[in-house]
């Protein structure tokens, strides 16, 4: 097998939202979960 020397995935440009949501995380904004189900309960599902 021969080593390509590439990521094995497409690089892509993140979309307009996706930036806005990084933004805030690395502002202290946003929410975190300390498991899955604390996620759904504020999910409510």
């Amino acid at each position: 097998m021969e080593d390509e020397q590439r990521l094995p995935f497409a690089i892509q440009v993140p979309r307009p939202a996706t930036i806005k949501a990084m933004k805030e995380l690395e502002e202290g904004k946003g929410k975190r979960f300390d498991n899955a189900e604390d996620l759904f309960r504020d999910l409510d599902i």
